[in-house]
């Protein structure tokens, strides 16, 4: 499920937690058509929506969607509160109500104990029974 498939068994790790899907060019589409147009026809809510529902095929608790228009910085959307790594900006996907969060990349969004549960949650999934 999703764009991305696990090639060694440490790419399968992350695999078992999230579920990636990869959109690049649509330079018409931005995460911006999610307030101008919020009840009409919405290619970017249709991603979000095809990313979370290869995660739920996949049985992953998190999803991925990585976004980049041609010449542009690429967006992350996600479910999954964690670092952006090198991308400058990183969207959080946090209820089911279409509540996001955009933040710049390298700034301190959650807690030591917010990490720290994740990173419990993420471990029982590394190792699933």
């Amino acid at each position: 499920y999703g764009d991305i498939a696990a090639q060694c068994p440490e790419a399968q790790k992350l695999l078992n937690i999230a579920t990636f899907e990869l959109k690049r060019g649509f330079n018409r589409i931005s995460l911006q058509d999610l307030l101008d147009k919020p009840n009409g026809p919405n290619q970017m809510r249709d991603f979000i929506e095809q990313a979370k529902r290869s995660a739920s095929l996949a049985g992953t608790p998190f999803w991925v969607l990585v976004f980049r228009r041609d010449l542009r910085e690429e967006l992350i959307v996600t479910n999954m509160a964690a670092t952006c790594g090198s991308h400058k900006y990183c969207a959080m996907w946090y209820s089911d109500y279409d509540d996001a969060i955009i933040i710049r990349s390298g700034v301190e969004f959650w807690s030591e104990a917010r990490r720290k549960a994740l990173q419990d949650m993420v471990a029982q999934y590394e190792n699933p029974a």
